[in-house]
């Protein structure tokens, strides 16, 4: 067993964390505890880092999770066809210009559902 620091920069804001993680626990059933707010964002400087660390968990797996589900209602999606951007209220704003209509409303009945309404907005 080897507790592994890792130091994250998300490419969903400019925070940068530190958390801790045990290597022999299989990815499925490993924890990430934070050990370090080195920098919060503007966006996150006013919670506290136990919460920092949450929400841009939270944004980080939000905007993974809308790819995922939109390249499943058009599989020849690409990442270069994703545009994303979060508000200053932190909803998720995905552009999909090449993602029919039909399949946009598709996709935000998705996210409304599966992320909570007024998470996510697809554009």
């Amino acid at each position: 067993m080897a507790i592994r620091a890792t130091r994250w920069y998300p490419d969903t804001c400019s925070c940068i964390l530190e958390y801790e993680w045990d290597d022999s626990l299989s990815e499925d059933r490993r924890t990430h505890t934070l050990t370090r707010l080195v920098r919060p964002c503007s966006a996150h400087m006013h919670l506290e880092a136990a919460s920092v660390y949450g929400q841009v968990v939270d944004e980080n797996t939000r905007k993974n999770r809308v790819f995922e589900r939109a390249k499943a209602l058009l599989p020849t999606l690409e990442l270069e066809d994703y545009g994303w951007s979060f508000d200053a209220q932190r909803v998720l704003q995905v552009k999909l210009p090449t993602l029919p209509a039909p399949l946009k409303a598709a996709l935000q009945s998705e996210c409304d559902s599966l992320l909570g309404v007024g998470k996510t907005k697809v554009v």
